[in-house]
């Protein structure tokens, strides 16, 4: 099942003027199927001074209650597409839980990355 929107518009052509994103092919599951699929890498836009093509879901279900008393608070909404507003999910996400934080830090930087997000 092909997704069509906007961001999906904008992953495709990534990919298409981008035939290094793709990493390689991992096993994974969906609805009861199992499939090799590719993954890639994408740049995170902001670290890169430019729009990017990922950004924080603020409807996370571990973020969703900070996301919505910030907002609540703050009397507008959180833009995910915006730099400073990325900066401040960003750093709920940090919050949540600083010990798993710091184990995933330490974690990633003793082994890296093994398996794809």
């Amino acid at each position: 099942m092909k997704i069509i929107s906007q961001k999906a518009k904008i992953i495709d052509q990534y990919l298409e003027n981008h035939p290094e994103a793709e990493v390689g092919k991992w096993p994974i599951e969906i609805s009861g199927e199992k499939q090799i699929l590719p993954f890639y890498r994408f740049p995170i836009g902001f670290a890169i001074g430019c729009p990017g093509i990922l950004y924080y879901n603020a409807n996370n279900g571990r973020l969703f209650m900070d996301v919505s008393k910030w907002q609540k608070e703050n009397n507008r909404l959180l833009d995910t597409t915006v730099q400073e507003d990325a900066e401040i999910i960003r750093q709920m996400l940090l919050k949540l839980d600083m010990e798993k934080t710091n184990l995933l830090k330490e974690d990633i930087h003793k082994k890296s990355k093994w398996n794809p997000g």
